[in-house]
């Protein structure tokens, strides 16, 4: 069984990447969400109502692999074994936290982090570190050669895909702009100790259900959504019918995730005012057709070009971050069986969002939550960036400190 949990919405890879880039130039700060659209109101009272402990917060990235094992990313790499109550520093030896761009844990010992250094003059190199006892030690090796493109991309995201623990692809944004998207995609076969370049279409994440076939996601607005049946050397563009009613709507699309070779699921946002939802669509053929599974009404307007926040545990269940965290739309049985249900402990207020998770099982669970606070009206402004757990599927949620 393939196992991918997290799906990272285009915002939250943008703001991983931010935090990295003001991290260089000092400790790694926060990033403010981009938190866009006209959202439900919330009460006068709900920014005093956010403790000390959120807004002295920064965890740049984070993700749960297990019910009890998970990492992540603030002035280092953590690890935890028992939850979020312990925590190792697992920082490969002589890396600079403020420089990692992405990393992975396919299970809990095998594990990849991708970082970089200056190589040359207006040059830098790519460098993917790996380890198979969980992080207690590491190996490096050098990802493609210097390049001035990936030197302008410092602050840009990445991200790696590994099917099993010697089979993956690394992919890396260019710098683009809002009309054009551009990455390189690498891939390896012997765990990261050699990487081979390839071609994508998109600088976007890519998710492989087999060494042959694999997806991207992304673009320009999280639009595009690309399939190969080659390992990454070639790509044809895909795309879903929309819903009755979404036919007008903005889409942004998440990567697809397979529990098997054949069946998996495409978690789709359709943006168009109040009647913004996320749809879930299930294939049973490996993605040459894609039936609609499920629908959750947002509740509010989602920003065009942002796909939900959207996570599949180990046990099956399709589990999103509705209305920017107040609700957790929760898909069983391939679509047979859904929950809606609000959430509590989360400190959401009209300038936050939950803009990651990652589930261990089907109740047990990591929320990355982002936002900024002003002491007045647009003065004493800064921003946070706080991880927080459930045990119960998402009704309940409490603050975990990686430190």
């Amino acid at each position: 069984m393939l196992r991918r949990i997290a799906r990272l919405p285009r915002q939250h890879r943008l703001l991983i990447a931010l935090g990295a880039a003001l991290a260089l130039g000092a400790a790694v700060g926060g990033v403010v969400v981009a938190a866009g659209g006209s959202h439900k109101a919330f009460p006068a009272s709900a920014r005093a109502q956010v403790s000390s402990a959120v807004l002295s917060s920064h965890v740049r990235d984070a993700e749960l692999v297990t019910p009890s094992t998970g990492w992540a990313l603030t002035t280092g790499l953590l690890r935890t074994t028992n939850g979020g109550a312990a925590w190792a520093d697992i920082t490969p030896q002589g890396v600079d936290a403020a420089r990692i761009r992405a990393v992975s844990f396919l299970d809990p010992s095998h594990g990849w982090v991708l970082t970089s250094r200056e190589a040359a003059a207006n040059a830098v190199q790519l460098v993917a570190y790996r380890t198979t006892d969980g992080g207690r030690t590491w190996a490096a090796a050098d990802v493609g050669q210097p390049s001035a493109a990936q030197a302008d991309a410092v602050a840009s995201p990445a991200s790696f895909a590994f099917t099993n623990p010697r089979r993956g692809w690394l992919s890396t944004s260019l710098t683009s702009s809002a009309a054009f998207s551009r990455g390189e995609l690498f891939s390896t076969s012997d765990g990261g100790a050699t990487w081979k370049a390839l071609t994508i279409p998109i600088g976007a994440p890519v998710e492989f259900q087999s060494v042959q076939d694999g997806w991207s996601a992304g673009g320009v607005g999280d639009g595009q959504l690309y399939v190969t049946h080659d390992g990454g050397t070639s790509w044809n563009e895909a795309h879903v019918s929309a819903p009755a009613g979404d036919e007008d709507a903005t889409v942004a699309y998440a990567l697809p995730t397979f529990t098997s070779g054949r069946v998996g699921a495409l978690p789709v946002t359709f943006a168009h005012g109040p009647q913004s939802e996320l749809a879930w669509y299930r294939t049973d053929d490996g993605g040459r057709s894609w039936t609609l599974a499920k629908r959750f009404q947002l509740g509010q307007a989602a920003e065009p070009g942002t796909a939900v926040p959207t996570a599949l545990s180990p046990d099956g269940a399709w589990i999103g971050a509705l209305g920017r965290g107040q609700r957790i739309g929760v898909v069983t049985n391939g679509g047979a069986g859904s929950s809606d249900r609000p959430t509590t402990g989360l400190p959401l207020t009209a300038d936050s969002a939950v803009v990651k998770l990652s589930y261990g099982s089907v109740n047990a669970g990591w929320a990355l939550l982002r936002g900024s606070s002003c002491a007045q009206f647009k003065s004493g402004c800064s921003s946070y960036e706080a991880l927080f757990r459930t045990t119960d599927g998402g009704a309940s949620w409490s603050q975990i400190t990686p430190s």
